[in-house]
C-alpha cells in the first residue's frame, strides 16, 4: 500500500557518521537504537548529502555526491524475524538524483540495530556524515488503519481492534 497523495504525518532524521575510521569496502555500518522509530512504521525514505545539507545538526561536514554511489542501504523489518528485506542503493535515495522524489516503500516496521549502511567501496572520509530522514506513521497505526492521521485516532482504533 502507498500513499496515493504523498503526505509528510512524521519524520525523523537519523545522522550515521564515520567517526573512528574511514570505512573501507564491504564495512558495515549499523545504526544506534533509537526509542523514537522503535513502534512506528516507515513508509518513506529520504537520504540528505552535501547537495541537500552542507552541515548535518550534529555539525558534521557532510558526505559528498559522489561518495553516496559507495553505499547501499540495508533495512531489516521486526515483523519479518529481523531478517533483511531491503536492499536499497542510497544514490536512490537522494532526491535532487530522482526528479525530486521521495522513494517510498511499502510501510514497515524497521529494527534499526539490524539495519546497516554497506560500504560498496572506500572513498568516504573521517568526520563525514549522513542523515537518513524516516518518514513514518503516527504511532499506534498499523497496516490496513486509514492513512490520513487527521481524520482518525489510531491509538482508539488499535484498542477496538485488541477488544474484539
Amino acid at each position: 500500500m502507498f500513499i496515493d497523495n504523498f503526505e509528510i504525518f512524521n519524520a525523523y532524521p537519523l545522522e550515521v557518521n564515520f567517526t573512528n575510521a574511514a570505512p573501507t569496502a564491504t564495512t558495515k555500518l549499523y545504526f544506534d537504537d533509537n526509542q523514537y522509530l522503535k513502534n512506528v512504521y516507515t513508509y518513506a525514505l529520504e537520504l540528505c548529502c552535501v547537495t541537500q545539507l552542507a552541515k548535518s545538526y550534529a555539525q558534521n561536514t557532510m558526505i559528498s555526491a559522489a561518495n553516496v554511489l559507495t553505499l547501499s542501504l540495508i533495512l531489516a523489518d521486526t515483523k519479518k524475524n529481523d531478517e533483511p528485506v531491503y536492499q536499497l542503493p542510497a544514490f536512490g535515495l537522494v532526491p535532487s538524483n530522482n526528479s525530486g522524489f521521495i522513494r517510498q516503500i511499502k510501510p514497515m516496521n524497521i529494527n534499526l540495530t539490524k539495519s546497516y549502511f554497506f560500504v560498496l567501496n572506500a572513498g568516504i572520509n573521517i568526520a563525514e556524515s549522513v542523515v537518513l530522514i524516516f518518514y513514518h506513521m503516527p504511532e499506534g497505526w498499523e497496516p490496513g488503519m486509514p492513512t490520513d492521521p487527521r481524520y482518525v485516532d489510531y491509538k482508539a482504533l488499535k484498542k477496538q481492534k485488541m477488544q474484539r
